[in-house]
């Protein structure tokens, strides 16, 4: 039977000792846990040569292509994920003398010892016919490993490349010779962005899409329908290599199409509200910069592997939770790399066998014209950025992603999206840091003037740099840095949660505080004001401007992002906002359940998520106020391994409808409107 959404296993076997009880096991597993594909790991990790010749791949091709009939005729696919392309990290090997590429070399000038330089034409050639010799047993798919970037090569490389090539390209596009110290120097200063850092990220770009369309002619030259997979990992250090997520995938494409694998995070099990945070931070905003007709499919790692690195609830819930993006299917990398196979007493099979029918019923369900705050995610915000870390690669990346973070696990449904400079209108709409840096004054005003539009710190600083305060009625504006005694919290003026001046922490988790001060007479309502440690006022935090921008100005943190905003305080603040002027569905009261608003053939259907622990009894849904006093819904969850349908009444009790079925804590729920 084929499958909506797609299981594939990435496996990994020793070509040296794999045995038929290793084989019968895996033929074993792919049937009882209703898995529709394999991704063979060849040259993977533990058992990783570096870069391998042709007669070296065949070692692991050989046994593909012994399996690949039986598989087929189970009705299972076959993939080939090879884990070098320039290689993720250096472990002992060296470039091998026959290939004879250079190394790549780190900003400091440290060189790696068998990671490649992207811009050797010997690696380029070469990649090219590896990747053509790994598609002769004509795969399904065959994946670019996450080493296919600049950064994070351990233990040499942070970002690269800056060797003599290098040096010698970025020169010739100067106009002038430049020293590595200097040029990295120029990259990293203060202030607005330098020609050396447009020079180095547009190389970055064009280098990696160079290398790419030599795959793709290559790889379709010899098996035609193959299709390409980019996998990826931070978006944020991805726009720090310059990347161009449409022209990279479309050029990975070809006439056959591809797929990505966004970053799943959590290797190892984490609490369910911090992984609400970070998958949204990662998994959701890399869904959202790529096209819309590439396949996703994350990749789900449980590092080291077995339960003791993850339960199997939590990992249950991971792959339910990718019907969030929407996902097209899942990569489920279960076992080690090193060959052991499949571990029965892990039980994974009975696992996804269970969760099978809902994520085909989530799949046929998936929401039309999303609905939620839209955060603008711009994939060439470091080519504009004003350095906020003057001589750190952590000041260029973006930090749009917060958003998607906090509001979501506010409960207050969000869609990021792909932003190039299109006009919104009416639309709500929440900017964080330098995304409209780059963008013409005209249509950043056109932006704030159409819309209600919601602005952290550094996002101000750029309307207030394009000489727009007006908009914003700011007469003046001064930042104070976290940590220095100044602010430590902010009051909030009105009562919330039987709480009569509510405080959240500025202190510490939080960034810098850009303290504005108002014109006089201006629709301006201050929401909340800064403290310091003697509770002397300092001035306004958190305000609402001309009843449609609501301003947050503070900035991120470089390690703990919007952390100590994550309190129930601040969720009620953005929920009784985005209820009087947006008229948004969102969830209430119900700590880190992340909805998703569309609609399913015309009727209003929401995806509830619950990444806490907690079970909620009741579902507290907020709804625009054009609906009427009682509304029924069906409602499908998982109960066992059967998808159970139920037509229940959600009453208005106040500002809510109340539907009365219980969320479990790590679990989804789909809600209809009859």
């Amino acid at each position: 039977m084929e499958h909506q959404y797609r299981y594939d296993l990435r496996y990994s076997f020793d070509p040296k000792t794999f045995s038929e009880q290793q084989k019968q096991d895996l033929i074993d597993f792919l049937s009882e846990s209703t898995t529709d594909g394999v991704t063979f790991f060849l040259n993977q990790e533990e058992l990783n040569r570096g870069h391998v010749t042709e007669v070296e791949a065949d070692e692991w091709l050989d046994i593909m292509k012994e399996l690949t009939p039986k598989l087929h005729e189970m009705g299972v696919s076959v993939s080939v994920n090879p884990w070098t392309t320039l290689l993720h990290s250096d472990r002992g090997p060296k470039i091998n003398p026959v290939l004879g590429f250079s190394p790549m070399v780190d900003y400091t000038g440290e060189s790696a010892v068998a990671v490649a330089c992207p811009a050797d034409p010997k690696w380029k050639k070469y990649i090219a016919r590896i990747y053509g010799h790994y598609a002769t047993i004509k795969p399904d798919y065959l994946w670019l490993e996450d080493d296919f970037k600049h950064y994070k090569h351990t233990p040499h490389i942070t970002t690269g490349c800056f060797c003599e090539r290098h040096m010698e390209i970025y020169s010739k596009k100067l106009g002038y010779e430049i020293s590595r110290e200097d040029f990295v120097n120029r990259i990293l200063e203060d202030g607005a962005p330098t020609k050396e850092r447009q020079v180095y990220l547009a190389v970055a770009r064009e280098e990696m899409i160079d290398a790419a369309a030599g795959i793709e002619k290559r790889v379709h030259e010899v098996s035609p329908k193959t299709r390409l997979g980019l996998m990826c990992s931070f978006p944020e250090m991805h726009a720090m290599e310059g990347r161009d997520w449409h022209k990279l995938l479309r050029t990975l494409a070809g006439s056959v199409g591809a797929a990505v694998r966004p970053h799943l995070p959590a290797y190892e099990e984490v609490a369910g509200v911090i992984y609400s945070r970070v998958f949204n931070q990662y998994t959701r905003t890399t869904a959202a910069l790529v096209p819309d007709d590439i396949q996703i499919f994350p990749e789900l790692e449980n590092y080291m592997y077995s339960p003791y690195a993850k339960s199997k609830r939590f990992t249950q819930f991971q792959i339910e939770s990718t019907a969030i993006l929407p996902a097209d299917g899942i990569l489920l990398n279960l076992y080690d790399m090193i060959g052991s196979g499949v571990v029965k007493s892990f039980d994974y099979a009975s696992m996804l066998q269970e969760s099978r029918s809902l994520m085909e019923f989530l799949t046929s369900h998936k929401l039309n014209q999303r609905q939620g705050v839209k955060v603008l995610l711009n994939q060439d915000e470091s080519f504009y950025r004003v350095n906020s870390q003057p001589g750190t690669l952590a000041g260029l990346y973006p930090t749009a992603y917060q958003w998607v973070s906090l509001l979501s696990t506010f409960g207050i449904p969000t869609v990021p999206v792909f932003y190039d400079g299109q006009e919104y209108h009416n639309a709500t709409i929440a900017i964080s840091g330098q995304v409209l840096r780059g963008f013409d004054a005209s249509k950043v005003r056109q932006l704030l003037e159409d819309n209600f539009v919601i602005l952290d710190g550094e996002a101000i600083q750029v309307v207030i740099d394009l000489g727009l305060q007006d908009l914003l009625n700011i007469e003046d504006s001064t930042w104070h840095e976290e940590r220095t005694n100044y602010q430590s919290f902010e009051e909030y003026r009105k009562s919330m949660e039987g709480i009569e001046k509510p405080r959240v922490s500025m202190l510490q988790h939080i960034g810098a505080y850009l303290q504005n001060d108002y014109q006089k007479g201006s629709d301006t309502q201050i929401l909340s004001d800064a403290y310091n440690a003697k509770t002397e006022k300092l001035g306004s935090v958190m305000a609402l401007v001309n009843k449609k921008t609501l301003l947050m100005p503070l900035a991120v943190d470089p390690k703990y992002g919007y952390g100590d905003q994550y309190t129930n305080f601040k969720a009620d603040i953005f929920q009784e906002i985005l209820s009087k002027y947006c008229e948004l569905p969102y969830v209430s009261e119900m700590p880190a359940v992340n909805v998703s608003v569309g609609e399913d053939n015309h009727h209003l259907a929401l995806v509830l998520a619950n990444f806490s622990l907690d079970d909620y009894k009741e579902i507290k849904l907020h709804l625009p106020n054009e609906f009427e006093a009682n509304i029924e819904f069906e409602v499908s969850f998982r109960d066992g391994s059967d998808v159970v349908h139920q037509t229940l009444t959600a009453k208005k009790v106040g500002n809510d409808y109340i539907l009365p079925v219980n969320i479990s804590g790590l679990s989804l729920m789909y809600l209809v409107k009859k």
